[in-house]
């Protein structure tokens, strides 16, 4: 059953290897002289097997050279058949690579732009760009980044708008508390001058009225002065009186 195998074996090998036909020449009667020995115990088989031993492995190691070669051969063709695909796939994987950092870039770019934009507090040159949305990490960036400049340039132009109505407010508010003002400070001369005016009366009526007082006190004090005298005199008059009646 091994020699069977064997046949088979070196027969494959001969529609690949040239040299392996030889072999494959020689195997046969060797075969067979095995087969004779085994049966027959066949001298003649005996003594071709060992003269034709040597020339079979000498055969055998030729083969398993050429094979170790083509099979070297194959495998320095495999790893040039590699090293050419990985070089295509590298190539290849540079190209995407460039392709979907400069799609990156751009957007990010766009990005950083904008935020810029915002740092300078002018809105007017927010970057809005006709171009196929991206639909990974990167465009979610993008478009948030474009959606809150824009709530913040709506934001901006609100307030700009609160800020034009409440400065006419304000402005209405001052020239209203201006008017006011005015009219308070007019006011308050109207009533300086009525009040200086009412002072000056009040000054005249007190200097008349002490001039009345110091009239009525000086006259007060003659009638007093003449009412002294008029004593003195009536007492005198009874003094006098009184002497003559005794």
């Amino acid at each position: 059953m091994h020699t069977n195998n064997t046949e088979v074996t070196i027969n494959n090998l001969g529609k690949n290897v040239p040299i392996a036909q030889k072999a494959d020449d020689l195997w046969k009667p060797f075969y067979e002289s095995v087969k004779n020995v085994l049966e027959k115990n066949d001298i003649k088989s005996i003594k071709f097997i060992a003269e034709n031993n040597n020339n079979l492995l000498s055969l055998s190691n030729d083969i398993a050279t050429s094979l170790q070669k083509q099979s070297e051969a194959k495998i320095n063709l495999i790893k040039i058949v590699q090293l050419f695909i990985t070089i295509i796939t590298f190539i290849t994987f540079i190209i995407i690579v460039l392709f979907v950092n400069k799609s990156i870039v751009n957007s990010l770019k766009i990005a950083v732009s904008n935020l810029n934009t915002i740092s300078t507090e002018d809105l007017s040159n927010v970057i809005y760009e006709n171009r196929k949305k991206r639909e990974d990490e990167i465009g979610e960036i993008e478009n948030s980044t474009e959606i809150m400049l824009c709530s913040l340039k709506n934001l901006v132009n609100n307030i700009k708008g609160a800020s034009s109505h409440i400065e006419a407010l304000i402005t209405n508010i001052s020239k209203n508390t201006s008017d006011l003002n005015t009219n308070i400070n007019e006011e308050v001369r109207n009533l300086a001058e009525k009040s200086k005016a009412t002072i000056f009366e009040i000054q005249n009526i007190n200097a008349k009225v002490t001039e009345a007082v110091n009239i009525i006190n000086q006259e007060s004090s003659e009638i007093m002065h003449q009412a002294s005298l008029s004593r003195k005199s009536t007492e005198n008059l009874t003094i006098d009186i009184n002497k003559f009646s005794y």
